[in-house]
């Protein structure tokens, strides 16, 4: 088959569109299928890939590479990019990675335009049931894959340490929550002198690091920067508990998937795609509270048989977002949409 990749973002860029649609072009090479992948992304950075990559082509490499595919994938609408597509008959598959528009407010006229023109596509994926809901109600639920190559329990890394926040240090992650419920927390088991490490960088890194020196239990919050691939996995090893308690309600989290793969019992905010990433495998607590985050954290601190349960959850739960299991389902739809236009 030969699958024509639509990216808004790609590599050099980093985020969860532009990986996963790294993982997917990856495992579709490997499943012996061609693979040519058009971004709006500037720059090569210093991978090499084995399929082309257009950069901000032209709009007649667009229609030649439309031509050249027997389906068009789109992961997350790409219309300044894939426009002729509706004007053209072709196998064509669209997943949504995130909102249209703010997940709680009715659609502009722009973004509901926007939503007419992903419903001509052949078949729609998305991310979570909450994208599915909020957008299209027909659309295939298929979770996002994680890299079961890199994320992975290390068995000689001990779990000597507790909390651990993974994400960007902006204000939608809710990290400053994780500071503020470690607190808490902290003075209630003086005895087990409790650890929380931060992981990740932005626009709000200063004035968490103000936060957490306020606290009494400052010399037990440590930041650690931006890290990627073994170095993070490694980090999330020495780790007990993940917390993810953003604000914004997440299309999905991948992050989730990596610290369940390296054993971090995560700690989700309810909304969005959060709850679908962790299955039976993770708490949730409500979005935006504080108390409620706290309470979840003591549960896992306190109740060993919920732990050992929340662990053995996690193995069937990471069965369905190994990334080639995921890129098989997406390969199927895509036979389904070209056997469709053949009939």
């Amino acid at each position: 088959m030969k699958i024509l990749l639509f990216s808004n973002g790609f590599y050099p860029a980093l985020g969860g569109i532009e990986s996963i649609s790294e993982t997917l072009a990856d495992d579709f090479v490997r499943e012996g299928h061609d693979v040519c992948l058009i971004t709006r992304t500037k720059g090569n950075g210093v991978k090499r890939f084995s399929y082309p990559i257009y950069r901000l082509p032209s709009i007649v490499v667009v229609i030649k590479m439309i031509f050249w595919a027997d389906v068009v994938f789109e992961n997350n609408p790409c219309l300044r990019m894939s426009w002729p597509l509706y004007f053209l008959k072709k196998a064509h598959v669209t997943a949504l990675q995130t909102w249209i528009g703010h997940p709680d407010k009715s659609k502009t006229i722009i973004e509901r335009l926007k939503i007419k023109l992903v419903k001509r596509s052949s078949r729609v994926i998305a991310c979570s049931d909450a994208i599915r809901k909020n957008i299209i109600p027909y659309a295939t639920t298929v979770g996002n894959p994680y890299d079961d190559v890199v994320f992975k329990r290390i068995h000689s890394i001990s779990k000597q340490k507790d909390f651990v926040f993974l994400g960007r240090l902006v204000s939608d992650k809710g990290a400053d929550l994780a500071i503020k419920a470690f607190e808490i927390l902290s003075s209630e088991y003086l005895d087990k002198s409790l650890t929380l490490t931060v992981i990740g960088e932005g626009d709000e890194e200063v004035k968490l690091r103000g936060l957490a020196a306020q606290s009494r239990f400052s010399k037990n919050i440590f930041f650690k920067g931006s890290l990627k691939g073994k170095q993070l996995c490694e980090t999330l090893n020495e780790h007990r508990y993940l917390l993810i308690p953003s604000i914004w309600k997440e299309p999905f989290g991948i992050v989730a998937l990596e610290g369940m793969a390296c054993e971090c019992i995560p700690i989700v905010s309810a909304g969005g795609g959060l709850p679908d990433a962790v299955g039976l495998a993770g708490l949730v607590f409500e979005r935006g509270s504080v108390a409620d985050l706290v309470e979840k954290m003591r549960i896992v601190l306190n109740e060993e048989n919920v732990r050992q349960v929340l662990l053995d959850s996690a193995t069937s739960q990471l069965s369905n977002h190994k990334s080639l299991t995921v890129s098989r389902i997406y390969l199927s739809m895509f036979q389904q949409s070209l056997n469709d236009l053949k009939l």
